[in-house]
């Protein structure tokens, strides 16, 4: 047989709907996932932004500090420098200075002390600034090199003491005395002074005046000095150029012929950020008003900007784990708030359906699903509890139908048959009432049932508009209805006062029905406390108004022959007597394992129903199941098994051909059975404490404390019940019975030739005259003289 083919189109659309509903899910999840990204990346904007001002603002200020820190130490510097030119002014208008700069032959007469007093001059110059190494004054005329501490002909003293670095004593010359100088700075170089070398700037003064100068004074400034005003960091420079753009000074890492132009060129003075040498650096230009010096100060980012870099490393590893947390959190939100509804979802819609084998066509979304099935449930949920309501009056009907039966054994089983159909009954008492609709003829027709209809619906009206009792209506025959009525918990604290309400319930009805053409026949049975027993208050209000006489009941005087239930009728009628004082005496022997006072009211029972008084045969299984619940309730109360199963024993009640004085005797064998079983249970549990009071009693004999408080408190119980337990169970009082204990133990112990006085310490005397004194009067002799007695018979 040939097998049919399946096209392609078919596999693509399997195939697509097979990624449809693996997406779904994903979609519900997705969907839950998408506030919490839309609120993370909105949170992430605000936080750029307020990030980016912020530091912005921070990294402003960070540069203003910086910029202002270079402007400090280039006003330092410009000090420093002053106090330099304010030294060699003094010297340069010295008038020793002054008057020796004519002098051409120094060591000739008298020239001889001007040199001595020029240099004394030189002395007198405070040089107390530490940025100065030394300063010294060159006289053209005389060729002489005059300092502080030393006078030497320039040729001796350029070369020995002072020597720039490359320069001869001729190129030294022809540049510090070429021309007349003011005040000039000369490029850092190398210079040795005083067998010391190292990097200085030359500051030098012409002596004179344009035109006619006559000599130099020059000053030394360490180049370490000036670097140690400037803010020179690690992998920065800091150059210094003059008026023309010539560089003084350059300190710091690299050199100068690496410094782009443009840079130098720059007039502008604000920071700017660069990159030299494949590094970014921060380049801040200040031209100092006194000197009119450019200070081109380079610092790398990295080191200005230290703090900023660490704040925005610390912001973006925050904010990079904080986001991992976030969006981790939110996938884990997002699955667990979708998961109930995707579960639900997947109960609601079968695994067909998303396979694409469903009939219903598929919503947008799974909400729109969800609704579908949610209002599709309320609809279901509708019409199922119109069902059921329709249904509920035929339940309750059934239900109180087998009430009134007395189908209902436990009142666990009626309370649930309640619940089912939503009505709550528990009340203090109950009664049954039951009303007649009057004698229609033996044979009905179609004509008496509809009289009989409309009579129930008028006899109903006018139950339903009384409000002075909660009671409930029954129909239980076509001429015959019922009327439950409960005992409030607050109203009818008593029998008689439930009484006096139903007496006046029922005399307005037979006010209000007196306008209608009825003559109704209404009968009440007795009130009973036990839900279960109200079957038989309805057999007792059926037994009344099943045997009324209507003319006899009115020339009693009982309006519109309105009956109680009452013990006249009970020896009248031939009804069974159960009464609850005689099932409360039951109850109690039962419970106090009291066979014999259980068997004397089982007979009592035999008696007054099947000895003094003639019952039917449905009186006396009444009365079989009214006895048989007696028991069964202790049964279950005690948690002790019967002799035969509660079912089984229902169905025999049940079973017409079963033997009524055989039931009885099974029972009156149940309620031995429940003695003796309760007596053997108390039997055990005092065996059983009476062994735990020797145990401890034997334990603590030693003890002098010893007492009937001791044992009391052990066994948490009252002192009066150790007591007369004890007197009960051993005949002897407990301190009897502590001392007969105690001398047993002394006596063991005087074989074993102990001292009395530790005998009397182990067996709990707090002296041994209190010991001997008992001893002596318990046996007649004291210790010493019984355990010479108790020797020699051992000898003999």
């Amino acid at each position: 047989m040939k097998q049919p083919t399946i096209s392609g189109s078919a596999y693509i659309h399997r195939y697509f709907h097979f990624l449809r509903s693996r997406f779904y899910p994903r979609r519900l999840w997705m969907r839950f996932l998408f506030p919490y990204m839309l609120f993370l990346g909105l949170t992430l904007i605000a936080g750029w932004i307020a990030y980016h001002a912020t530091l912005s603002a921070f990294e402003k200020v960070v540069l203003e500090r910086n910029a202002k820190a270079i402007h400090q130490a280039q006003e330092l510097l410009d000090v420093r420098l002053s106090e330099v030119e304010l030294i060699a002014e003094q010297i340069a208008e010295h008038p020793k200075i002054k008057a020796f700069q004519v002098v051409k032959q120094p060591f000739e007469g008298h020239n001889v002390l001007k040199v001595m007093s020029t240099k004394m001059a030189l002395k007198d110059v405070n040089l107390s600034n530490q940025f100065l190494l030394d300063y010294f004054v060159v006289f053209k005329n005389s060729d002489l090199a005059i300092s502080a501490h030393r006078v030497q002909m320039l040729s001796e003293f350029y070369g020995d003491r002072y020597q720039v670095e490359g320069w001869s004593l001729g190129e030294w010359r022809s540049r510090m005395l070429d021309r007349y100088r003011s005040q000039h700075y000369m490029a850092s170089s190398e210079v040795t002074y005083k067998n010391r070398t190292e990097q200085m700037i030359t500051y030098v003064r012409s002596l004179g005046y344009p035109g006619f100068y006559q000599g130099v004074v020059v000053v030394l400034i360490p180049y370490q000095e000036v670097m140690k005003l400037l803010p020179v960091m690690k992998d920065g420079w800091v150059q210094i150029l003059d008026q023309e753009d010539k560089t003084i000074a350059f300190f710091g890492g690299g050199n100068e012929e690496q410094i782009p132009r443009n840079i130098l060129l720059d007039a502008s003075n604000e920071p700017l950020l660069t990159t030299v040498n494949d590094q970014e650096v921060l380049i801040t230009k200040h031209v100092s008003p006194n000197t009119k010096w450019t200070f081109i100060t380079a610092q790398p980012t990295s080191e200005v900007l230290s703090s900023v870099m660490a704040i925005k490393r610390t912001t973006f590893t925050t904010a990079g784990i904080l986001l991992v947390v976030i969006m981790l959190l939110a996938f884990w939100l997002s699955r667990r708030n979708s998961h109930p509804i995707q579960s639900l979802y997947d109960h609601v819609v079968p695994a067909e359906r998303l396979r694409g084998e469903m009939k219903k066509p598929q919503a947008r979304d799974i909400f729109s699903t969800l609704r579908e099935a949610y209002t599709d449930l309320l609809n279901t949920a509708t019409t199922l509890n119109q069902k059921l309501i329709e249904r509920q009056e035929y339940a309750r009907v059934a239900l109180f139908g087998k009430w009134l039966r007395g189908g209902y054994m436990h009142e666990q089983q009626l309370q649930a048959s309640l619940g089912h159909v939503g009505l709550e009954r528990d009340a203090r008492f109950y009664a049954v009432g039951a009303l007649h609709l009057g004698w229609h003829g033996e044979e009905w027709n179609s004509s008496i049932l509809e009289e009989l209809e409309l009579k129930r619906i008028v006899v109903r009206d006018e139950l339903l508009k009384s409000a002075l009792l909660a009671f409930d209506l029954v129909d239980t025959e076509q001429d015959q209805l019922a009327v439950i009525f409960y005992a409030d918990e607050e109203r009818h604290a008593t029998k008689d006062s439930f009484a006096q309400d139903i007496h006046h319930f029922l005399h307005q009805l037979d006010y209000r029905l007196k306008s209608y053409p009825l003559f109704i026949t209404m009968g009440v049975g007795g009130i009973v406390v036990d839900p279960i027993a109200v079957a038989s208050s309805y057999h007792q209000a059926q037994y009344l108004v099943n045997n009324a006489d209507a003319e006899a009941n009115w020339m009693k005087g009982r309006p519109a022959a309105y009956m109680w239930w009452t013990n006249e009728e009970l020896e009248q009628q031939g009804m069974y007597v159960y009464r609850e004082t005689t099932e409360q005496q039951l109850i109690h022997a039962i419970r106090g394992g009291n066979r014999e006072e259980a068997c004397c009211l089982m007979r009592e029972i035999w008696r007054e129903n099947w000895g003094e008084t003639v019952l039917t045969s449905s009186m006396k299984r009444w009365l079989l199941t009214d006895m048989y619940a007696t028991i069964m309730k202790q049964a279950l109360a005690l948690d002790l098994a019967l002799l035969e199963e509660p079912q089984r024993m229902q169905k025999r009640l049940m079973k017409q051909s079963e033997s009524l004085t055989g039931l009885f005797h099974r029972m009156e064998k149940e309620v031995v059975h429940l003695c003796e079983s309760v007596h053997q249970k108390k039997r055990s549990r005092n065996d059983g404490l009476m062994q735990e009071m020797r145990s401890y009693i034997d334990k603590h004999i030693g003890n002098p404390s010893l007492s009937l408080v001791m044992v009391a408190d052990h066994l948490q119980v009252s002192e009066a019940y150790v007591s007369a337990f004890f007197k009960e169970q051993q005949g002897v009082n407990f301190s009897e019975y502590i001392e007969q204990m105690r001398f047993a133990e002394a006596k063991r112990l005087m074989a074993e030739d102990l001292a009395l006085t530790m005998i009397a310490e182990r067996v709990g005397y707090n002296s041994l005259n209190s010991f001997s004194r008992a001893f002596k009067r318990a046996h007649g002799m004291s210790a010493s003289d019984y355990r010479k007695w108790n020797n020699g018979l051992k000898r003999e």
